[in-house]
């Protein structure tokens, strides 16, 4: 496992300098890899586990308030369409989704053979799978009728979406925030009020295109599915913030042994900092073509409260490595919100002192 981990890094190492501009394409520098420790449990903060559990509360508390504000955004914008409309569940999508993802370093927290843990990371992923395959949901650059909006031979309800939510692989996402994003946004941030005008009438032109009647139109079809999608985001996280508080869960999280949440920690950490990294190089890749679905300012943000989530974990790391993590984290945090167009740069090399230290 600790030579697989350190195979992953390398990789991790050569793509992001190739893509932020800073190695050499013909040879890769030799690193020295130091051992990892194999049995030491260094002190962690007093009541750093009953800290760490309360703070996964106080975030699905703020992501719950903030989800029902998109909510009542997104059915204000169905029932009375406008361009003003739009914007305000633009907005209150950007504010619902970027203070979930504080969550995200909680929800990577697996202690071994834990099934209550597991429906934790089952919900996180119907609440926020990310990245997203936009054509499984609608149109996409040149691809006018691709997506769940356009195939008619799809019934749109609830059951249906659950079904289809990762059904053939992990991107293709039927429901979440970033599934909402694109619904909301379109290709490259030109999505119009246009689309969500309902069609009150079959013309002669649906009727060209084969369409039989109001509910098959892409327009009636893309209403439903984000009313469908804004319904369902919001149960899953009624449920996520209830599961968390439930005694079931608390008790099993409260009961670990203090080398168990040790282990359990750490390993959510490294697991989360690996994933945001490959997150901060494929950001300075689509920076580079300008290209995504996201607008920089909401990525940076992201990125940001990413490593916000990561700063939680800090009390149960070992004592010895938690101040070279904070001074990198708090770097890395100032590079996020910088307005600099490189701040992909910063971020990146921080993370890469965070996934490579010896905790």
């Amino acid at each position: 496992m600790t030579r697989f981990r350190h195979k992953v890094v390398a990789t991790l190492t050569c793509l992001g300098l190739l893509v932020l501009g800073g190695c050499d394409k013909t040879e890769a520098p030799a690193t020295e890899v130091q051992p990892e420790p194999v049995e030491a449990t260094p002190p962690a903060e007093s009541g750093s586990a009953q800290a760490l559990w309360a703070s996964g509360s106080q975030i699905l508390n703020q992501s719950l308030s903030a989800t029902q504000a998109l909510n009542g955004a997104i059915t204000t914008l169905l029932n009375t369409p406008s361009e003003d409309a739009l914007l305000q569940a633009q907005k209150a999508w950007a504010t619902a989704a970027i203070t979930y993802q504080e969550f995200n370093v909680f929800a990577q927290l697996q202690p071994q053979n834990s099934v209550l843990f597991n429906t934790v990371a089952d919900n996180h992923y119907r609440i926020a799978a990310h990245p997203i395959q936009p054509g499984y949901l609608d149109s996409f650059g040149d691809y006018q009728y691709s997506g769940i909006v356009h195939d008619i031979s799809m019934p749109l309800n609830k059951a249906t979406l659950l079904n289809q939510h990762g059904m053939t692989d992990l991107e293709d996402a039927a429901l979440g925030f970033y599934a909402i994003e694109y619904m909301l946004f379109g290709y490259q941030n030109t999505r119009t009020i246009k689309d969500y005008i309902a069609h009150l009438e079959l013309t002669s032109a649906h009727q060209t295109h084969g369409y039989q009647n109001l509910e098959e139109t892409p327009n009636n079809r893309r209403r439903l599915l984000l009313q469908l999608q804004n319904d369902i985001l919001l149960e899953d996280m009624h449920y996520q913030a209830d599961y968390w508080q439930s005694p079931a869960l608390s008790n099993e999280w409260l009961t670990l042994s203090p080398k168990q949440h040790y282990s359990v920690v750490v390993h959510a950490f490294k697991q989360s900092a690996s994933s945001l990294l490959l997150e901060v190089i494929e950001a300075a890749k689509s920076n580079q073509q300008a290209a995504g679905t996201s607008p920089d300012r909401v990525t940076r943000d992201r990125v940001k409260m990413s490593l916000s989530s990561l700063k939680h974990a800090l009390p149960v790391i070992p004592s010895d490595a938690r101040t070279q993590l904070a001074s990198a984290l708090d770097l890395a945090v100032a590079a996020s919100a910088s307005p600099q167009p490189d701040w992909h740069k910063t971020v990146y090399e921080q993370l890469m002192i965070i996934t490579t230290a010896n905790i």
